[in-house]
């Protein structure tokens, strides 16, 4: 009885399809894990953008003004980075486990991988240090505008108005996905002056 076995022929072409076949599942796995990758970083993104905006809320609706206390009250300016308009708020809050006032600023700035925005903490007593904390990239709007009677107000100091402001609206613009995504909130300080 004769044994038979495959040909050297048969075994090249049956080498050359599995190889074709394991090159096409790496490059659609590869490219399942780069959009996956690329898909996390972007609700990554989103995520710190809301964390972002439900601190400041938390922060601006306990503002705290003392008139005899100048390090006390709430200041926000607008200005713009490359044609975009942007926003500078400072205030004192009590929104920490202790209710210390603290004084806290959002500020965005450029940074090498573009507009980031930047949380500036200082207590008004104690140690006086003052701490950077990086709160988001892929920033592409921070505003914050008071309403005031029906209106739409970019600037507010509580030394030249006289009080904190009685309603605020808050936006967050980001890139996600190659798009701009907005987050607003209308935000009531309820700590009065």
């Amino acid at each position: 009885m004769k044994e038979r076995g495959f040909t050297l022929l048969e075994v090249l072409i049956a080498t050359v399809l599995t190889v074709i076949i394991l090159g096409a599942i790496y490059s659609t796995l590869s490219m399942t894990e780069r959009a996956r990758s690329a898909k996390g970083e972007g609700l990554t993104t989103l995520e710190e953008a809301r964390r972002s905006l439900e601190s400041l809320t938390m922060e601006v609706e306990s503002i705290v003004h003392d008139k005899d206390d100048p390090s006390t009250g709430f200041t926000l300016r607008d200005f713009d980075i490359e044609g975009l308009p942007l926003s500078e708020v400072s205030f004192t809050t009590l929104s920490n486990p202790g209710n210390i006032p603290l004084r806290v600023s959002y500020l965005p700035e450029m940074d090498g991988d573009g507009l980031i925005l930047r949380k500036i903490l200082t207590a008004p007593e104690g140690d006086g240090h003052t701490y950077r904390v990086e709160m988001l990239r892929h920033l592409k709007q921070f505003r914050l505008e008071v309403l005031e009677r029906d209106q739409k107000v970019p600037v507010w100091e509580t030394g030249r108005n006289g009080s904190l402001p009685k309603e605020l609206i808050i936006t967050i613009g980001i890139e996600y996905n190659g798009r701009e995504i907005r987050l607003e909130r209308k935000v009531k300080p309820r700590i009065t002056s």
